[in-house]
């Protein structure tokens, strides 16, 4: 399903998605195919079923979003073990026997 179908159906609603096709080009990530898993009128329910899910599988890309926004922009971040090992490396203290 593409974003704007999930838009006409559950419009200005909170939506609980899983990205079925996607493609990252200059660390964008772009949604091409999503399946519907839930819609809500409250955000704080959507994030709470969405920690439920990312918990028991967190290995499935689920995103919630909000359907009064036209677009969805997701920009991808190093994972948080990623950024740490960057982080060794670049603020490494020099060795005295240098």
């Amino acid at each position: 399903m593409k974003w704007t179908n999930i838009r006409e159906i559950c419009p200005n609603r909170w939506v609980l998605v899983e990205a079925l096709a996607t493609q990252s080009n200059n660390q964008k990530r772009t949604i091409d195919e999503m399946s519907l898993i839930a819609e809500y009128g409250n955000p704080i329910h959507a994030w709470s079923s969405y920690r439920k899910f990312h918990s028991s599988d967190p290995a499935r890309e689920i995103y919630v979003f909000y359907t009064g926004n036209e677009f969805i922009e997701l920009i991808e971040l190093p994972s948080p073990e990623t950024r740490k090992r960057q982080s060794r490396s670049y603020f490494k203290v020099p060795s005295t026997n240098e």
